[in-house]
């Protein structure tokens, strides 16, 4: 007894009021684990904890559904959450306005893109409106409805409709049924047990005001099962099924979209939205001739071949603030092409050049003595011809104009960027 006491004495005070904190909150842990309801009201239909994707909050697992609308205004506060994935990219996640964040969320990443996120796992549910309904208030919120088929061809995928017109009144009509329909287990229903695995369903969606999206896959023989839900189903009258497929199958009655949810690469500026100053720093001179191996220089047809914007956004709110850079890759033939990465002085572009120069100081010479690479070649008939590599930046006092050439003639490089207007 002397010995422990005398350990005691030797022990530091702050560890002597440590220990017993940390006792104390592991005690706590286990009673709220002890609280947690280990049954459900009798007759309900609980999913299983899917945890595939490794995404949490509050205790919750969530799976991803689909991508929104980069600049859909739905986003409320961002939320800590937690992950299994170890990804080199900043990503933030945020609650959605007007729909509680255990059950829905979104996450950004760095080029802004919106992803949602579902938890529909680990709650009683006994009618459809248990979902559509208490979670999503869609007969409240909905603006249009949109539904996604099967692409004819031999890779599938996807063609992405918004209904017209009077027809809306059907889908309304679809959903305010299976609010009242009856969930049950796909496992007890012989013909659902493996029917996702055998038939491409279609995807009937709510699109909100603020561009939220929630819907439910329509499968052969008028079974439902809700995005985000893997355990459960409910099932519609066989008229009712013919009735929608009917609508879906005749292209005439949607309106085709293009989809906007992702950042694809496109061909055209166009394409993007809120571009702001960014779009003014874009060259307007593209090369007509190059010079190619064995033919000399030619006439080649410069073309975008890739085009990316990247958005910055609100890390707190999630809103997107606006284009905080813009890739254009041009391609012509054998290898001849070149990049232009456009940035704001705030956006951390992963392409920005060391070698920076002013405007004025821009010249040709400047270019001749401030290759990347250069190279002769001798073949054949061809005269003796150098070819220039370049990657450098352009700094217009908080934007960046950053150029990458392969096999661009110096000239054309110059005329490059010397036709850049920003209007000053």
């Amino acid at each position: 007894m002397k010995k422990f006491k005398n350990f005691l004495g030797k022990v530091p005070r702050w560890l002597k009021v440590a220990v017993p904190l940390v006792l104390i909150a592991f005690i706590a842990v286990f009673v709220v684990i002890g609280s947690i309801p280990k049954s459900y009201p009798e007759g309900a239909i609980v999913q299983g904890r899917n945890e595939s994707y490794g995404i949490y909050y509050n205790n919750r697992a969530f799976v991803e559904y689909s991508t929104l609308d980069k600049f859909a205004e739905l986003t409320e506060k961002r939320i800590e959450v937690t992950n299994n994935f170890n990804t080199y990219r900043e990503e933030n996640y945020y609650s959605i306005k007007g729909i509680d964040p255990d059950y829905a969320i979104v996450r950004r990443n760095v080029y802004a893109g919106l992803t949602l996120y579902l938890s529909l796992s680990e709650i009683p549910l006994f009618k459809g409106e248990d979902i559509y309904e208490d979670i999503f208030h869609i007969s409240e919120n909905t603006e249009n409805y949109c539904y996604l088929k099967v692409k004819p061809g031999r890779y599938g995928g996807y063609d992405y409709y918004r209904l017209k017109g009077e027809l809306n009144d059907v889908f309304r009509e679809f959903f305010d049924y299976i609010n009242q329909a009856d969930f049950f287990y796909k496992s007890d229903v012989e013909e659902m047990k493996d029917i996702a695995l055998e038939s491409n369903p279609y995807y009937i969606e709510a699109e909100f005001e603020n561009k939220f999206i929630y819907g439910v896959r329509l499968y052969e023989g008028g079974y439902i099962i809700p995005c985000g839900a893997g355990d459960i189903c409910q099932k519609i009258p066989e008229e009712m099924y013919d009735k929608l497929k009917s609508i879906m199958d005749n292209t005439e009655n949607g309106e085709f979209i293009d989809n906007t949810r992702e950042n694809y690469q496109e061909k055209s500026l166009d394409e993007f939205d809120n571009l702001g100053e960014l779009e003014k720093f874009v060259p307007a001179y593209i090369p007509e001739k190059a010079y190619v191996f064995g033919r000399g220089l030619i006439d080649v047809n410069f073309e975008i071949d890739s085009l990316h914007v990247y958005y910055s956004y609100d890390k707190e709110t999630g809103e997107v603030n606006g284009a905080g850079e813009i890739s254009l890759v041009y391609e012509a033939v054998s290898g001849n092409n070149y990049r232009v990465m456009i940035d704001k002085d705030s956006f951390k572009s992963y392409w920005k050049s060391k070698t920076l120069v002013k405007p004025e100081d821009f010249t040709e010479e400047w270019l001749l003595e401030n290759y990347e690479d250069t190279y002769l070649i001798h073949a054949g008939s061809d005269k003796e011809h150098r070819y220039y590599h370049y990657y450098f930046t352009v700094d217009f006092e908080g934007f960046y104009v950053t150029v990458y050439s392969h096999k661009v003639e110096p000239e054309d490089i110059y005329k490059i960027v010397k036709s850049i207007n920003t209007g000053n």
